[in-house]
């Protein structure tokens, strides 16, 4: 991957910078500093990690939506859809595009 840096987005929200590490088509590879407003995602992508399928996850509908997920290259500011990234403990994060 040739760029340096994206931001991670729920909708209009920062929830990081991505430093990305490679990937292995069609996924993407990185590592997430994530910022302050990404602390409530965090139980969410415990809960996607688990696996675990329930009628009604406890989460808002509008998260498991992939149109509100997206990655901003920082050097161009362009804005790309991704499909709900999966955020792993360790601060490692996978994502691939829509």
């Amino acid at each position: 991957m040739s760029t340096k840096s994206l931001d991670l987005y729920f909708k209009d929200t920062c929830l990081g910078r991505i430093t990305p590490t490679g990937g292995n088509y069609p996924w993407n590879y990185g590592i997430l500093t994530p910022s302050a407003a990404a602390v409530p995602f965090r139980e969410f992508f415990d809960y996607i990690e688990s696996n675990i399928e329930v009628e009604a996850p406890p989460f808002p509908k509008e998260f498991f939506d992939n149109e509100n997920w997206s990655v901003v290259f920082v050097e161009k500011q362009i804005k790309w859809g991704i499909q709900i990234p999966r955020w792993h403990a360790d601060n490692t994060i996978g994502w691939s595009w829509l």
